[in-house]
């Protein structure tokens, strides 16, 4: 017997999962595939893109469009309607509220680092691998458990002082190699960056793409051209549960594109 209701069963069911968002600054040479946002084999970002990180509670894509109606004394209803506008938005609540997805979405500054605040360097007596725990150093002068030390470009907290073997301990262990002789300093006030909010005239625009990893393995995104962050309030609460940082952003055209593909595009790889 035939079946009435034509499903594809195959296709209902390669739908679902989590989104992956990326930003790129607008101006950027616009993608033509999805390898130009992300490598199909490792999965990293390419250069210019940037991953927002985890989310909460889903990305929603929402698209629609203004009309009104046209109306004639001949008819009791509408002969037609006048596309008025339409509005192509994305929103979500990123998990990672780091300084850069702040500075995104709560229209920051630049943002600067500080460097940390070093106290006198002593020198490693022999040379370390990247994984190792413990340092032996000329002098333990400075250094204190449950402080900080930097070694060449990595800063790792103390977890012991041995001033009678004159080794240090670290919480974690080093991501590369130092040689013998290599400057080790304490740190007396930890680095950090830093960054202003204002009421700045205009507000940024990127390009936003979405990406999803379909149940057989193949990938469909969705890159919007020009988006900016909504005027939405964002609202973040300081409390014991998870602190999560709201984004809505609102697509808009682009000027070099015709008026039925100048938004967004989507890819959606096919086996």
């Amino acid at each position: 017997m035939a079946n009435f209701q034509k499903i594809n069963s195959k296709q209902a069911s390669i739908y679902g999962g989590p989104g992956r968002l990326l930003v790129a600054p607008f101006g950027m040479a616009r993608p033509e595939k999805l390898s130009d946002i992300i490598d199909l084999t490792t999965y990293e970002a390419k250069d210019g893109w940037k991953d927002l990180g985890a989310t909460n509670d889903g990305i929603a894509v929402s698209r629609g469009f203004k009309a009104d109606d046209i109306e004639v004394d001949q008819s009791t209803e509408p002969v037609d309607q006048v596309i008025t506008g339409f509005t192509s938005s994305l929103s979500t609540k990123l998990a990672e509220p780091t300084i850069d997805n702040r500075q995104l979405t709560w229209i920051g500054s630049q943002i600067t680092d500080v460097p940390p605040v070093l106290g006198s360097p002593t020198t490693l007596s022999n040379p370390v691998a990247a994984g190792a725990t413990v340092l032996t150093v000329a002098a333990v002068t400075g250094f204190t458990a449950n402080g900080y030390l930097k070694l060449g470009d990595e800063v790792k907290k103390i977890a012991a002082v041995d001033a009678a073997n004159t080794k240090i301990t670290l919480k974690d262990p080093l991501t590369a190699d130092h040689e013998a002789g290599a400057e080790v300093s304490p740190v007396t006030e930890l680095g950090y960056k830093k960054m202003s909010y204002g009421a700045p005239s205009e507000v940024p625009a990127f390009m936003v793409a979405l990406l999803s990893l379909k149940k057989d393995g193949t990938l469909y995104g969705i890159v919007f051209y020009n988006c900016k962050v909504s005027g939405d309030d964002s609202e973040t609460t300081f409390e014991k549960g998870q602190r999560l940082l709201p984004l809505q952003m609102n697509a808009h055209t682009v000027d070099d594109l015709p008026e039925d593909q100048n938004v967004m595009i989507e890819f959606e790889q096919v086996i």
